[in-house]
């Protein structure tokens, strides 16, 4: 969701009032940052690179634990 196709939907779900997980390549990064500025408390951003096992699996506990036994 740093840029492109995944930012617009990101904003777009988070400004229609759905909790949002986005990933981004870097936390620190210009498409992280943008969405943090402009959107909601209700996106969550979490830093995957989607090659990485390992990073796919954490943010799935991540949300996991966010979302509780409401997901």
């Amino acid at each position: 969701c740093d840029s492109g196709f995944g930012n617009a939907t990101a904003k777009h779900l988070d400004a229609l009032g759905f909790e949002v997980f986005a990933t981004v390549l870097d936390l620190l990064g210009d498409g992280a940052r943008e969405l943090q500025r402009t959107c909601s408390p209700r996106l969550t951003l979490l830093q995957v690179d989607i090659t990485q096992p390992q990073q796919v699996q954490q943010a799935l506990l991540d949300i996991k634990a966010k979302l509780g036994l409401k997901g």
